[in-house]
């Protein structure tokens, strides 16, 4: 393989190009992936937490703290659905914290508190000393002039990570197998693009003065290629004609010079053969007569 030919060099930079854009391509998608997935789970959990802010919590002043514990166990259960709920007064204090969820994937009591201050509503990701992870939303609500409830719904993000991780996998073993495909596709196109030149370069090889009527193959194709073979086409009809108007100036050329030069010749001869002209000069004749015959 010819590394330094068009077609290899357009191949390579086609390869090149694709390996680039789809590696961004690759990369933009798992990260809208991944924060689309994260994005779609809190809003789950922070709908979940404003639910219970709003129905259970904001009522506690009327139905009691016992209450509202037994309806989140009763209505949520946090545990089965394996999810973390956490209810804290406005001094820090618990009023409900759920149990560890079945799949084990994380334990709530390693869970730190919120450090948010004074907003109502936020999200977070909290990285748990287990290496586990909790996509938490949060949801502050007031239930008198001094009573503050902050009612924290969280989900393990093992999930939408597992998600996320197989995405990329595919991509690893996609990407690369489309990229082959289309690096395969890109050196056959340009190969088949480039024939027509090997075949003028062929043609040219063997066209020489002695065959200045043969003429390079035209590739019918409107582009460049075909007006390149047509240029060159040109080019060997005119010198074609350059070679055949030599060919002419030296044929008459030659017979024209060939009557006087003959007169010049039977003249010396006849010079020389005079016996009245002295033998030096004959010999001078002589030597004249050589080089008129030469």
């Amino acid at each position: 393989m010819n590394t330094r030919s068009i077609h290899f060099r357009l191949a390579a930079w086609h390869s090149v190009l694709l390996t680039t854009v789809f590696a961004i391509l690759g990369g933009l998608l798992y990260q809208r992936v991944k924060t689309y997935l994260d994005d779609t789970l809190l809003e789950t959990q922070a709908r979940r937490a404003r639910q219970i802010a709003e129905t259970l919590v904001a009522n506690e002043p009327r139905t009691g703290e016992a209450y509202v514990v037994r309806q989140i166990k009763e209505l949520y259960a946090p545990e089965l659905g394996d999810r973390f709920i956490r209810v804290t007064r406005s001094d820090g204090s618990l009023l409900y914290v759920s149990g560890p969820p079945n799949d084990q994937t994380f334990d709530p009591s390693k869970v730190p508190p919120a450090k948010e201050g004074g907003r109502a509503e936020f999200s977070r990701l909290e990285a748990l000393g287990d290496g586990s992870a909790l996509l938490i939303a949060a949801f502050r609500t007031m239930t008198g002039d001094k009573d503050a409830y902050l009612v924290e719904v969280g989900i393990s993000a093992g999930p939408v990570e597992r998600l996320a991780h197989h995405l990329l996998a595919l991509l690893a073993l996609g990407i690369p197998l489309v990229m082959a495909v289309a690096v395969a596709g890109g050196y056959f196109l340009s190969r088949t693009a480039l024939d027509p030149v090997a075949q003028i370069t062929l043609k040219a090889e063997i066209i020489s003065q002695h065959n200045l009527s043969e003429r390079l193959p035209v590739v019918h194709s409107g582009d460049e290629l075909e007006r390149l073979s047509i240029a060159l086409n040109h080019m060997i009809t005119r010198l074609a004609d350059a070679f055949a108007n030599s060919k002419r100036f030296v044929a008459d050329a030659s017979h024209e010079l060939r009557t006087p030069i003959t007169v010049i010749q039977g003249e010396l001869e006849n010079l020389v053969g005079d016996p009245r002209i002295p033998a030096e000069l004959r010999d001078r004749i002589g030597s004249t007569l050589e080089e008129v015959e030469r």
